[in-house]
């Protein structure tokens, strides 16, 4: 049960961070990595990201727990989704885009969870 635990703890860190990292880099219009050399942008990301892993982790353990194949399959589909959807809108409106990454992301765990249950 720990490493199952542990194991979702990783794969919610590291999603967050991969996103709000490319969150980060879509800021100043385009995706530049520029955006992510300026002073403390790093730090409150992965601050920022971590807070969102600590609250996504239940819900991707509970996807873990129904059957780890889904997550697997699932799981890098709905990131590159995700990263494709922040790609897009965060040039435009990077409020719609923190916002509906965080929703579209707890409704697409909850669904790969649902799978095969």
């Amino acid at each position: 049960m720990l490493s199952r635990i542990l194991i979702a703890a990783f794969l919610a860190w590291f999603s967050a961070t991969s996103l709000a990292l490319l969150f980060a880099a879509g800021t100043s219009g385009d995706l530049s990595i520029h955006a992510l050399l300026l002073p403390g942008v790093i730090p409150v990301t992965v601050m920022t990201s971590t807070v969102v892993a600590v609250f996504m982790t239940p819900l991707v353990y509970w996807s873990l727990k129904s059957n780890s194949r889904n997550l697997a399959f699932y799981g890098w589909g709905l990131l590159l989704f995700l990263a494709a959807y922040i790609g897009w809108t965060t040039p435009n409106n990077a409020q719609l885009s923190l916002y509906g990454s965080l929703a579209i992301g707890v409704v697409g765990v909850v669904a790969i969870g649902l799978v095969h249950r």
